[in-house]
């Protein structure tokens, strides 16, 4: 794999940073409490794939535990194909750059991407993240109506919210956001795929 989205944000944030992760793994220390956070996010993102309703996930696992990026892809082609409503964790590759979308939605315009943090606001981060999604799964020819984040909405007032399972989520459009990134992810991406293999 070129680069994944985790990849690129840390690039972004500090070019050393993705090349210890490819070359020197055996440094990378989560602390406990980061671990925490990053479990609790995850549950958060499981939940709130439902907040369209019923969809359909390509979460795919090899027999050693590890993700199967190759099936992942191949179902997400095969539902976009079938015109599914709405996909979770859809896989997309370029040249090698990879990306899983949280959400996946169709509408008429296209489809809508939504990114999911388990966050009260916008952060730098999360539109870089989402940016780099929109420039991989435009370039692999599926056409965008819209990003947005999906945050943790428990104190959610004058944004979209959607209540689920006593959970509350605030959509945000992030569209015009995510438009001027997509230029700084265009000019970077394949820099960081050499960094990363270099």
């Amino acid at each position: 794999m070129a680069v994944s989205k985790t990849d690129f944000v840390r690039a972004l944030q500090c070019e050393k940073m993705l090349w210890l992760d490819a070359h020197a793994p055996q440094y990378k220390i989560i602390p406990p409490e980061v671990q925490a956070r990053l479990d609790a996010g995850n549950a958060f993102g499981d939940k709130a794939m439902a907040i369209f309703g019923e969809y359909v996930e390509t979460t795919s696992y090899r027999p050693d535990g590890r993700l199967d990026y190759k099936t992942m892809l191949e179902k997400t082609q095969a539902l976009l194909l079938a015109g599914t409503p709405v996909i979770c964790e859809g896989a997309f590759s370029w040249y090698g750059n990879y990306c899983a979308v949280d959400i996946l939605r169709k509408t008429e315009r296209g489809y809508e991407l939504y990114e999911v943090k388990n966050a009260p606001e916008i952060r730098d981060e999360f539109l870089v993240d989402l940016a780099f999604q929109a420039l991989i799964v435009r370039k692999c020819g599926v056409k965008i109506a819209g990003c947005f984040l999906v945050l943790n909405g428990a104190e959610c007032t004058g944004q979209v919210c959607v209540e689920l399972d006593g959970d509350r989520y605030a959509l945000e459009n992030v569209t015009d956001k995510i438009r001027p990134l997509s230029r700084v992810v265009d000019s970077n991406v394949f820099r960081f795929a050499k960094l990363k293999q270099g």
